[in-house]
C-alpha cells in the first residue's frame, strides 16, 4: 500500500517495476536473495515534488554462488512524490 496503484520502483539491481503487485514481487525476491540490508541517506533535499539524496547501501548475499558475501555500494538517488 506504500506505492500508488500505478507507482514505479526502479533501482540498479532489479530494474523498473510498475504497479503494486510487480513491486511487491520484486521486494520478495529482494529479501529472498539477501539479508542485513543497510541504507544510509545523506544530504537529502526536496522541493516537495522531487527529492534527491546521496546514499550508502550494503547487504549480505543469500545466493548460492555468493552466500555470506557482503556487498557495498554508494551513489545518489532522485525520487518523486505523489501529489493528491
Amino acid at each position: 500500500m506504500l506505492f500508488m496503484p500505478d507507482g514505479v520502483y526502479e533501482d540498479g539491481f532489479f530494474g523498473a517495476h510498475i504497479g503494486r503487485e510487480s513491486i511487491a514481487a520484486m521486494l520478495r525476491r529482494f529479501h529472498e536473495t539477501g539479508s542485513s540490508y543497510l541504507w544510509e541517506f545523506m544530504d537529502p533535499v526536496s522541493d516537495g515534488t522531487i527529492g534527491y539524496a546521496r546514499f550508502r547501501f550494503s547487504y549480505t548475499s543469500r545466493l548460492p554462488e555468493s552466500i555470506g558475501v557482503l556487498f557495498c555500494s554508494r551513489g545518489s538517488v532522485a525520487f518523486g512524490f505523489a501529489v493528491s
